[in-house]
């Protein structure tokens, strides 16, 4: 006796079953405690104004939509579209459920509800543990400006080895008055370098009276952009993880550092604790 064929419909259903199986993934926003709240929900919608929901394990959860691959694009204004909308539902789950465990953008996972459930108890311990540490505090960027044009023009007066320089240079000869300015330049290079140093430690300190957590960050390092005059220029930059209610003290301290060095500060937040969060 032989099999018969399949029929036509029932390959095309195995076949169609087989690929949804392969392409079923989950787009990853956040974690998040769900212990904190009654909520089951986070009222948003996510990239291309899809729904997203919420699959726990225990007392975390992943907010998280339907997707069918990663998102690829070559247009820079969808991407930053996508961005954004990320943004959007990683803000409303923090209102939602408290400090989230923000996720890199376009984190994909694959499989279906059931998999990020196995994914959420795999790694039951350092999820909870993570939200745990980081609940009740946010993330504030400190940009640190400053003109160096005023400082210039003070340490060419009260620098004895520039005065020094000065005076040598306007009684040499040309040659040697080429010699001696270089030494200047460096000599002021040196001072400057100096000074950026001593600001930027000096914001540490500051920031660090008041923070949970402090990070440096690349000088260009910004989650939005400001303008600023063209003579402010970007020193250094710092990450700071400090507690909801803080926000107005650090402020003040800010103001009283930027009274103090005559240095700019640009604060951004609160955001989520992008840099402060392990890499899962």
């Amino acid at each position: 006796m032989t099999n018969s064929p399949s029929a036509p419909d029932d390959e095309t259903h195995r076949r169609s079953s087989t690929v949804e199986t392969k392409t079923e993934q989950r787009y990853l926003y956040c974690l998040v405690d769900t212990s904190a709240t009654s909520e089951t929900e986070v009222p948003a919608k996510g990239v291309d104004d899809v729904s997203v929901r919420l699959v726990s394990h225990r007392e975390v959860g992943a907010v998280v939509q339907d997707c069918g691959h990663p998102l690829e694009t070559e247009r820079l204004d969808q991407l930053k579209q996508w961005a954004m909308s990320h943004q959007r539902v990683v803000d409303k789950a923090g209102e939602t459920f408290g400090t989230p465990l923000p996720v890199r953008f376009n984190t994909v996972l694959e499989g279906g509800d059931g998999a990020v459930s196995d994914w959420l108890a795999s790694r039951y311990s350092q999820i909870h543990g993570e939200l745990a540490t980081l609940a009740g505090t946010w993330e504030y960027r400190l940009h640190l400006l400053w003109n160096s044009t005023p400082f210039e023009e003070a340490v060419t007066e009260d620098d004895d080895e520039l005065r020094r320089l000065i005076e040598r240079k306007q009684q040499a000869d040309s040659g040697t008055a080429f010699l001696l300015e270089k030494k200047y330049e460096k000599r002021l290079r040196s001072l400057l370098q100096e000074r950026r140093d001593e600001l930027r430690s000096k914001l540490w300190r500051t920031a660090e009276s008041i923070a949970v957590e402090v990070a440096e960050q690349p000088a260009t390092a910004t989650l939005e952009q400001q303008p600023s005059p063209e003579s402010d220029k970007p020193i250094g930059c710092l990450a700071v993880r400090v507690p909801a209610d803080a926000e107005s003290t650090l402020g003040q301290r800010l103001d009283e550092f930027v009274d103090e060095t005559g240095a700019a500060v640009r604060f951004t937040g609160p955001w989520p604790p992008y840099t402060f969060v392990s890499d899962l």
